[in-house]
């Protein structure tokens, strides 16, 4: 439901293949912990206010507003918590990557490899922190509500890019017809981060709203999927974990993609 697993999978993939080069001792545990915030704030989000029916008595004669509104404002904290975690995970992660899988391709010279899979989250990373983007769900007072799943991928075909010189930014976008005939044109700011979001939303109708029980099912299996992940990665972890200081100190600085 929101394509989580490739997170944790990548986790398990680079401490399983380059922990030898991880040279700070506290990062697996650090994203164990957040793999588990995530499972732990999912399963809450998708059970504690999400799939009510609005007839529950403590929903009615609230000084918050009307059974929706008060359903919907209790569901979005909710998920804004788990976004919290996720956003979390997503940054430890990638960092994860960036001491271990990047650090050792790099010292074979394989640079173009060494960068794709930490930079792959920069582009998710952005549009959380300056395009108000956020994983999860998100109610809205028309009684529809936005499912937004984690992605690294954009969706549109032919390229983009931009260009600034002397304070003006420029930005176009290249297709090619059937011909193999290109066709450049100029972009707006916005077109361009349309075109370039990885983390796209889906608007779901709630006039029938035994849809919510259908996507806290799904919730709960995407969850036992992650349970089953992260105890692959706790195995790792616990691995590294014995056959190094964990509490040491470092100097490695954070990447400004990060923050």
């Amino acid at each position: 439901m929101l394509n989580l697993r490739p997170i944790f999978q990548d986790a398990i993939d680079v401490l399983l293949q380059y922990a030898s080069h991880l040279r700070l001792p506290a990062l697996p545990a650090t994203v164990h912990l957040m793999q588990q915030d995530v499972i732990n704030h999912y399963r809450h989000a998708a059970t504690h206010y999400l799939p009510l029916t609005l007839n529950e008595h403590f929903l009615q004669n609230s000084s918050i507003g009307t059974p929706y509104e008060k359903w919907a404002k209790f569901t979005n904290e909710d998920f804004d918590v788990f976004a919290f975690t996720v956003t979390n995970l997503i940054r430890y992660t990638t960092r994860l990557i960036h001491e271990t899988e990047s650090v050792a391709l790099k010292a074979e010279r394989r640079y173009r490899e060494a960068s794709a899979r930490s930079n792959s989250y920069i582009a998710p990373l952005v549009e959380i922190d300056h395009r108000n983007r956020q994983i999860g769900i998100r109610v809205a007072p028309n009684e529809t509500l936005t499912l937004t799943p984690f992605s690294v991928e954009t969706d549109y075909e032919g390229e983009v890019g931009m260009r600034s010189a002397d304070g003006v930014s420029d930005w176009w976008y290249t297709t090619t017809d059937a011909d193999g005939n290109e066709s450049k044109r100029a972009i707006t700011r916005s077109e361009y981060q349309e075109l370039t979001q990885t983390l796209r939303e889906r608007t779901i109708h709630l006039g029938d709203r035994s849809v919510l029980n259908h996507l806290k099912i799904e919730a709960l299996a995407e969850c036992d999927e992650l349970v089953a992940a992260n105890e692959k990665f706790r195995v790792l972890c616990n691995s590294y974990c014995a056959e190094h200081e964990v509490a040491a100190p470092f100097d490695h600085l954070h990447e400004g993609w990060w923050i």
